[in-house]
């Protein structure tokens, strides 16, 4: 009877989103809501995931923990490239309405830059123009464009998305020139 009971408590969604909700509920009695929330809200506004070494190193969390949760949790991850995302988008919407407010974003993009900031890497390229872009921070994401050799590595490996920030940046300033160099090959 209590199974059923339990299978009653999920399905009375009105949503998928709803459900997720619910289901991360029962991860927060299990590991505690800070927990469940640093993790997944760290993860929902990254690019496109984090490394598990990002993740551990950002939200200062043990190994022992994460293991713990990333077992159970295991089947609404996608591991890419040894990026830690989200399986699908129902579950994104469902972290990005249960925990991540206005303030709560700028804090979550705010760890995320500090860190890939005092730890220089490529993934650092393509996240910290990201998170400044997201965030607003026109001047900074203007200023680590600028970089030569940011400019350069982006050109080669992510252009599509330079080329979104060097626009973007544009048309709040006269003085730049559109980005309409050809695609690297």
């Amino acid at each position: 009877e209590k199974i059923d009971d339990r299978i009653d408590y999920y399905i009375s969604t009105d949503s998928i989103e709803d459900f997720y909700k619910l289901l991360l509920s029962s991860y927060e009695h299990e590991f505690g809501t800070d927990f469940i929330k640093n993790k997944l809200a760290t993860i929902a506004i990254s690019r496109n995931g984090l490394t598990e070494t990002e993740l551990l190193a950002i939200n200062k969390v043990s190994t022992i923990n994460w293991s713990q949760f990333y077992c159970s949790f295991l089947r609404h991850f996608n591991l890419t490239n040894g990026l830690i995302s989200f399986s699908h988008q129902y579950l994104r919407n469902a972290v990005n309405e249960k925990y991540l407010s206005k303030s709560d974003i700028q804090h979550y993009r705010t760890l995320v830059y500090d860190w890939f900031k005092k730890n220089p890497c490529d993934r650092s390229l393509l996240e910290i123009p990201y998170q400044l872009y997201e965030s607003g921070k026109n001047d900074k994401l203007y200023d680590f464009l600028s970089d030569y050799n940011t400019f350069s590595f982006l050109f080669s490996f992510d252009y599509d998305f330079l080329r979104i920030y060097w626009n973007y940046l544009m048309h709040l300033s006269n003085s730049l020139k559109p980005l309409r160099i050809g695609q690297p090959s």
